[in-house]
Formats: C-alpha cells, sequence, structure tokens
C-alpha cells in the first residue's frame, strides 16, 4: 500500500510517497482501503511543526477517512452492537433512531436469517456492495445474494 510519510516538520515540511506492506489485522479489526484522507488543523498544525506533542517522526497524517471494507475479524460482531443500539457507523441520531426501534419492539438484527425470515413482515437486507474501478455498483451480486436468502 502507499502511504503519504511526514518526514519533515516545520515551514520547509516534507512528504515521501512510500510502499508498505498491507498490514495483517487482528480478530478484532477491520482493515479498509483509504480511497480518500482529509487533513484537518490537527495535521496542519503538525506539518507546521506548531503541534509536536507525542508526535513521532514519519507519521502518516488524515484520520478523516473513506473507504472501501475489504477484512472483518473473526471477533468483529456488528450484529451484537447493532442489537445493543449501536451503529456500525457514525451518523448524527442513528444510534438514537436504531435504539428506539429496538425498544418498541419494531426493529433486531439477526445473522442467522434462515430463523427469522419466516416472522417478519419487512425484510431490509443490506450487504456491502462491490464496486469496480469506474466506482460502479455490482448489483448482480446483491441480487443474487438476496434470492439465495429467499430460497432457502
Amino acid at each position: 500500500m502507499k502511504s503519504l510519510v511526514l518526514k519533515n516538520t516545520g515551514r520547509n515540511f516534507d512528504f515521501d510517497l512510500e510502499n508498505h506492506p498491507i498490514p495483517n489485522i487482528s480478530k478484532n479489526e477491520i482493515l479498509v482501503k483509504v480511497k480518500a484522507a482529509g487533513v484537518c488543523f490537527h495535521d496542519i498544525s503538525i506539518m507546521l511543526g506548531i503541534l509536536n506533542r507525542g508526535v513521532k517522526n514519519n507519521c502518516i497524517l488524515g484520520h478523516e477517512i473513506a473507504g472501501e471494507v475489504v477484512q472483518i475479524g473473526d471477533d468483529v460482531n456488528n450484529i451484537n452492537n447493532l442489537n445493543q443500539g449501536n451503529a456500525p457507523i457514525f451518523e448524527p441520531g442513528l444510534d438514537e433512531m436504531i435504539k428506539n426501534g429496538i425498544i418498541k419492539g419494531n426493529l433486531f438484527f439477526e445473522k442467522n436469517y434462515t430463523e427469522s425470515i419466516n416472522n417478519v413482515d419487512l425484510l431490509w437486507v443490506t450487504f456491502d456492495t462491490p464496486v469496480n474501478e469506474e466506482d460502479q455498483a455490482d448489483v448482480d451480486f446483491v441480487l443474487k445474494k438476496i434470492k439465495n436468502i429467499l430460497t432457502k
């Protein structure tokens, strides 16, 4: 993977584009292929040498990222978190909406869909939809998954 590494801070800050091995994740981590990263005021303060407490040489800036989840550790369990009202993504108000739906008995999340599919009025199916290099969704992938669920 390529990383933009801050080599020198201060008025003449310097970056190098480096190749690094793709990290191996632990069983409770998620690997995200970064498609975009933002640089905030904190990052700029580090680059200019204004903020250096805890900053090590050769750091990679940009923590506001958008990307594609490419690997999920075995112990990452979004279903349990969702059933406790905790969304796997940040969206203002989403956790509260999930908790309200659960409390009212209108919403639950299930990993074993074969047991729950016959006991619902509405089935909401979600998948991490693959996209090609032009960022076009592979809708056939999703349709095959849904057909597979409904024919079991």
